[in-house]
């Protein structure tokens, strides 16, 4: 799970051997959401060093990174680890990772390592990218180098690289190929209409078509409050069932400003787990009604309703409900579940500032599998001054204290 515990363990017992457990947590990632987790890395080099078996790890990950699958997130995280170590000086794995980016001639692989090598070894890394693209560019007129990921290191760095391609014609022909990518609009270019265009316009646009089975949330963000006003009204005249969809898509991000009656009466009863009725709920929880607060009793009896839609109880809570999500936490058996329960209890403890957080929210920091919200579970249990002396003894060392949020 990635917990500090895990470095006290080890304090606490010095004469037991962790090596199997540490070289297990080298190789692979065993993170419950990789891609909305930070990296396990930073966490997983300090328990190598803690029992100082470096350079275990930089042979076992030597002989793996040449043929690491990187489509996967254990070869990402292997690749990741690795650059950990090269800072901690072992030069043998930059060696290695280069080898690798030299002679790959997979296209995912080749833009998964360049992203670490721009990251970790600076202008000599954007050299080695940029004479590389060229070189392959020199041969296949028709690749694109992934200009979105390093165009603001390119940028910083322009006047050094346009010095070293007077020697080097493969990176010359790099910049050729990154000054046209820039002339065409590069990253600019596909969010040019939504910077221009009035949102309400593009949102109405993309309801009435009904092309896509999600509103970008970044079109909803840009309403003002009458237009979404405005939206609720057509709303209330639709009737094609895909457009209501869409609508709800809108107004779980921004609140339903017609009152709750309406929306309760589109509820399909039984509950069960369509698309109309994820989004619907998704659009109650943002109001705060005597109903709503029913509705969310009634889904906590329910075994069969997903707890990610507890969080109805975001605007309609009281207190004493935390015994109540304390007792259903507990009857959480699989991890998707658990994980549930933590969204929505994270997303009611946010508006609900209360000591009555401590039962469900200590429940679920032992049992909750995704790091990032076990954060956000500290951060609450600290908010309503009721965080134990024992998780703040082991917090710094957790794998989500190495969030930007917890340097």
């Amino acid at each position: 799970m990635g917990t500090g515990r895990a470095i006290l363990i080890m304090r606490q017992n010095p004469r037991m051997d962790f090596t199997r457990e540490i070289v297990e947590l080298a190789t692979r990632n065993p993170a419950y959401d990789p891609q909305l987790e930070d990296s396990r890395a930073p966490y997983v080099l300090s328990l190598i060093k803690e029992r100082r078996l470096e350079d275990e790890i930089v042979r076992i990950l030597c002989e793996a990174i040449p043929n690491v699958d990187l489509d996967d997130w254990d070869g990402v995280h292997q690749l990741e680890l690795a650059w950990l170590l090269v800072q901690e000086g072992y030069a043998c794995l930059k060696e290695t990772i280069y080898g690798r980016y030299t002679q790959t001639t997979c296209e995912h692989d080749f833009y998964a390592l360049e992203e670490g090598i721009i990251e970790h070894d600076g202008l000599e890394g954007l050299l080695a990218v940029a004479e590389r693209n060229g070189q392959v560019l020199s041969q296949n007129a028709g690749f694109t180098p992934d200009f979105w990921t390093y165009d603001k290191a390119v940028q910083e760095s322009l006047e050094k690289l346009e010095l070293a391609g007077k020697d080097k014609p493969s990176i010359k022909l790099f910049l050729s190929a990154y000054f046209r990518f820039k002339e065409l609009g590069g990253r600019d270019s596909s969010l040019a209409r939504e910077l221009q265009e009035d949102a309400y316009e593009l949102v109405r646009e993309c309801v009435e078509q009904k092309k896509v089975a999600r509103v970008p949330v970044q079109w909803i963000r840009r309403l003002s409050d009458d237009q979404v006003l405005k939206l609720a009204h057509e709303f209330l005249e639709t009737r094609d069932k895909k457009r209501l969809c869409l609508y709800l898509a809108i107004f779980s991000r921004r609140k339903f400003p017609l009152g709750t009656e309406y929306l309760l009466q589109l509820l399909n009863r039984p509950i069960r787990r369509t698309l109309f009725n994820e989004r619907l709920l998704d659009a109650l929880a943002l109001c705060s009604a005597p109903e709503v607060r029913s509705l969310a009793l009634e889904i906590l009896g329910d075994r069969r309703i997903d707890p990610t839609h507890w969080d109805l109880l975001r605007f309609n809570y009281q207190d004493g409900d935390g015994c109540l999500l304390s007792a259903k936490i507990k009857s959480c058996r699989s991890q998707h579940k658990i994980h549930g329960a933590a969204i929505s209890c994270i997303q009611i403890y946010e508006e609900q500032t209360t000591q009555d957080c401590r039962k469900p929210l200590l429940a679920l920091y032992d049992r909750c599998p995704c790091s990032y919200c076990r954060g956000n579970i500290v951060d609450l249990l600290r908010a309503a001054g009721v965080c134990p002396s024992e998780i703040e003894e082991e917090f710094p060392y957790d794998t989500c204290s190495h969030r930007d949020g917890y340097r």
